[in-house]
């Protein structure tokens, strides 16, 4: 019976992923399916980093590329690496494709774009967390 219990908690943790897999790729489609190319928004980076990434940063992006921060050219030099909704997408497959121990992914329900989305990898790392936050996506 424990054999059993246990193959059950496996396949649902599979299935769950499968399943969060399947549903970025709808979003992602329902975004693209917009044709949103130019917008802004405010991140917040929640991860063990520099102030000046976590945000909040008024991104502004023009022909799906990020144009400025804060009003300032994009420079992620001083930044970091950040992403548009297109690259959100692309880091939630590749964390989800590496089996993170905790997850969330939460997404805008008319335009689709990832609103809240969570990742620890390993439960036994501190430090490695990482959460985007997208607040106020506005289509220019």
């Amino acid at each position: 019976m424990i054999n059993l219990t246990l193959l059950f908690l496996f396949w649902c943790t599979a299935c769950s992923k499968t399943e969060l897999i399947n549903e970025s790729n709808k979003q992602e489609k329902k975004w693209i399916a917009q044709n949103i190319k130019n917008y802004s928004y405010t991140l917040r980076i929640n991860c063990y980093c520099p102030p000046e990434r976590n945000g909040p940063n008024l991104i502004k992006v023009i022909d799906n590329k990020i144009a400025s921060v804060n009003g300032q050219p994009y420079n992620p030099n001083l930044t970091g690496t950040i992403p548009t909704v297109i690259e959100l997408f692309d880091i939630i497959q590749t964390k989800l494709a590496q089996k993170p121990f905790q997850q969330r992914v939460e997404y805008d329900p008319s335009l689709g774009y990832p609103a809240n989305v969570y990742f620890d990898m390993d439960e036994r790392i501190a430090d490695e967390e990482v959460g985007y936050i997208i607040e106020n996506l506005v289509k220019e």
